[in-house]
């Protein structure tokens, strides 16, 4: 039994359009999101998170407070921030220079009150750490008084 190979010469290529055709995607599908499903992350609760760095003094003290009163370092600095916006507390507000001796203090407040506090606090000139700090020595200062 003999095989043998036969091979065919190859055809012409057909000739193509000078212009390549282009794919049209079909369009997207837009999904129609719930204000519930747009709130991502810390905000789901409608609140918004900012930091401060604190001396570390100043957050130690905040935390022995805070256990004490049985609450959160969140709720105790709301209710300064809530007491400085309707004029009850006034602080004598001095920028607060950085220093390596600082540690971060993570706060979640209601987006509305956040806005009004940043608001304030750029009005006056000041930032929010400045305010704060302020605010913790004000309390430091009642506390040492007692």
């Amino acid at each position: 039994m003999k095989t043998t190979l036969s091979f065919q010469r190859p055809s012409a290529r057909k000739a193509q359009d000078a212009t390549p055709a282009v794919a049209v995607p079909p369009p997207a599908l837009r999904l129609v999101r719930t204000p519930e499903a747009q709130r991502k992350g810390n905000n789901a609760a409608g609140s918004t998170r900012f930091h401060v760095r604190l001396p570390l003094a100043h957050k130690r003290f905040l935390e022995a407070r805070a256990e004490a009163s049985g609450s959160t370092l969140t709720t105790l600095l709301r209710g300064l921030l809530e007491d400085w916006l309707a004029g009850t507390v006034t602080v004598a507000v001095a920028p607060v220079a950085p220093a390596d001796d600082r540690e971060r203090l993570s706060l979640d407040l209601p987006t509305p009150l956040y806005r009004q506090v940043k608001a304030r606090v750029s009005a006056d000139g000041y930032r929010l750490t400045d305010v704060t700090v302020g605010l913790i020595e004000r309390l430091m200062a009642s506390a040492r008084r007692r």
